[in-house]
């Protein structure tokens, strides 16, 4: 029961609006309160039917319009309720899948000399964009919890893989995007790490005006230590080509293995092994198709 006090105040606010706007007002409210919550439903609906009650009352709607208003009011909800959906699927289709780690093996190179090479491989763990929205157009960019770049040692004569440097922030580079094994002098291994410094706030790209380089050394004794530079005088063993002589390595990488010619010649057997990491855990392997090989 309206007391004349409201209805009077009723009356003044909705003085300039019609009866329609006032229901479709009320319907807006009613359909995003239904959605997003209870708690604002009782207080926005309370208020607009203070409005709508008086508006009736002011337009004299009689008890044989009551059916075809209550039919109409009917309608109006459903479309209202319908309209709201494609925002409903647009908020659930920008979201990720779960955590999963992504594996690539950058690149590997050759000891000169050797039947040893080493690996440059990322880890991340990331999550898959899914929904229509997130995947649009060129199918979505990973979400990157955390990413780290791992440096292996892998000695074929003596069948074993050894890791010589884990780098967990990629050098303090904030948008990481590879790693690379960049050559020896003597028994030291040189490590390049690339990047950018952010990202471009207009579309979200790579910040190419800010490319950022990290370089390593690995010692034999295991110690890795930034440096300003590469030295000049790197070295690396070449991985196919003319005949060599042994020991020597003929590598093939592909996108998670690497096949391995050991010591081969026209007209003497061929020795092969496969490298390769495991692309769920990460984890290097080395296996043999033969026995492995020994240095001369």
């Amino acid at each position: 029961m309206t007391n004349g006090k409201t209805a009077s105040l009723a009356a003044t606010e909705t003085r300039g609006r019609s009866s329609r706007e006032i229901v479709s007002n009320y319907l807006d409210l009613l359909s995003f309160s239904q959605t997003f919550g209870a708690d604002n439903r009782a207080i926005r609906v309370g208020s607009e039917i203070a409005l709508i009650k008086p508006a009736f009352e002011q337009h004299n709607y009689g008890d044989e319009k009551a059916p075809s208003l209550t039919m109409n009011f009917a309608k109006t909800l459903m479309a209202k309720r319908i309209a709201i959906l494609p925002l409903l699927a647009f908020l659930t289709a920008c979201s990720y899948g779960p955590e999963r780690l992504h594996v690539s093996l950058e690149n590997v190179i050759a000891k000169p000399s050797s039947h040893t090479f080493a690996a440059a491989v990322e880890v991340s763990r990331v999550r898959d964009p899914v929904g229509f929205i997130s995947r649009f157009p060129n199918g979505g960019i990973r979400d990157v919890l955390a990413v780290e770049a791992r440096v292996y040692l892998i000695h074929v004569d003596k069948a074993s893989i050894e890791r010589v440097a884990v780098f967990e922030d990629y050098g303090g580079i904030p948008n990481p995007k590879s790693a690379s094994v960049s050559g020896w002098r003597d028994d030291t291994l040189y490590v390049t790490l690339f990047g950018y410094g952010g990202h471009n706030s207009s579309w979200n790209g790579d910040q190419l005006d800010d490319p950022r380089y990290v370089y390593y050394e690995v010692p034999p004794s295991g110690t890795v230590q930034k440096i300003e530079s590469l030295p000049e005088n790197r070295t690396r063993a070449r991985q196919t080509g003319p005949l060599q002589t042994p020991p020597f390595l003929r590598l093939g990488k592909g996108h998670l293995d690497v096949r391995i010619g050991i010591d081969d010649r026209p007209g003497q057997p061929n020795h092969g092994a496969i490298f390769s990491v495991d692309p769920e855990t990460g984890q290097p392997s080395l296996t043999f198709l033969d026995s492995p090989p020994t240095t001369p």
